[in-house]
């Protein structure tokens, strides 16, 4: 029997709201995927977790009118995983996420980390880097994962948790694809650390932007950034600037308060150099 087009409907009626949204946004990424092409000449922001990625990327984006694409991995699962065990290329996963890569302005920090196979794929791209305080920086993914600064390690409870409430930072936990020993701080200061190389490798190439000079003067910011990739500033980012682009911390204490002395001088003494080099001694 051939079915007519309310059919479809009768039938998306009958199921749960969330199943409904869900298959409206599977056949909507299809369609948006078979019918657009990877932008080959991209700006790419690049930067640790929380240093401020998603603030600098929403207005480098609204400033020049482009449209931008923020965490391209929350929307593909443990795709990331796949990437870091090496069942997947990186040009299968832009092909994948083929609308996604389809924007003026790209960013995921997990990128950082996967340069030369992003440089590989994007041979054209424009590339900005952003750089914050390790001590901050830690603490803000600390705050995002809702894990005290004062644990000397995290325990497979803690773990766990983290596993069932915010899956996707797992890998920035564990270390993968970057460092896997030592603690969770340790790890995470050996992230920060490398991030830092490699934007100070970098910095005579693309812009490098400290997190702390950005917040010090956003549209000064936007427009040096924006001329230096080779786009133009056409819109007062001022209604946006404010905005909050990620999920604020909740405990703004500073470093020494926040973390045990232990873990600070941790943190201290593995980015010392690149902390140095980016002025935060």
């Amino acid at each position: 029997m051939r079915r007519t087009l309310a059919e479809p409907e009768m039938v998306s009626a009958s199921l749960p709201a969330r199943a409904v949204r869900r298959a409206r946004h599977h056949v909507l990424t299809h369609l948006q995927h078979a019918f657009t092409r990877v932008n080959e000449r991209p700006v790419i922001v690049l930067g640790n977790q929380k240093s401020g990625t998603s603030a600098l990327v929403s207005l480098l984006a609204a400033a020049a009118g482009k449209r931008a694409t923020n965490d391209i991995f929350t929307w593909y699962g443990d795709m990331e995983g796949e990437l870091l065990a090496g069942r997947m290329s990186f040009p299968e996963f832009v092909e994948r996420a083929r609308y996604h890569f389809s924007s003026a302005f790209v960013k995921d920090p997990s990128f950082t980390f996967m340069l030369p196979a992003v440089k590989t794929r994007f041979p054209e791209a424009r590339f900005v880097f952003v750089v914050r305080d390790p001590r901050l920086n830690i603490r803000g993914i600390l705050n995002r994962v809702e894990v005290p600064g004062t644990l000397a390690d995290l325990d497979a409870a803690a773990f766990a948790q983290v596993r069932a409430q915010r899956p996707g930072w797992l890998p920035v936990l564990d270390g993968r694809g970057v460092v896997t020993e030592g603690t969770h701080v340790a790890r995470l200061a050996h992230r920060c650390r490398i991030a830092m190389e490699i934007a100070a490798a970098h910095r005579t190439q693309w812009p490098v932007v400290r997190y702390e000079d950005f917040l010090a003067d956003k549209p000064g910011t936007i427009a040096a950034t924006l001329e230096a990739v080779g786009e133009q500033a056409r819109h007062d980012i001022a209604p946006l600037a404010d905005n909050p682009f990620q999920p604020p911390s909740r405990n703004r204490s500073t470093p020494a308060d926040f973390f045990s002395p232990t873990n600070l001088t941790l943190i201290e003494e593995i980015c010392g150099q690149a902390m140095t080099e980016f002025g935060y001694r």
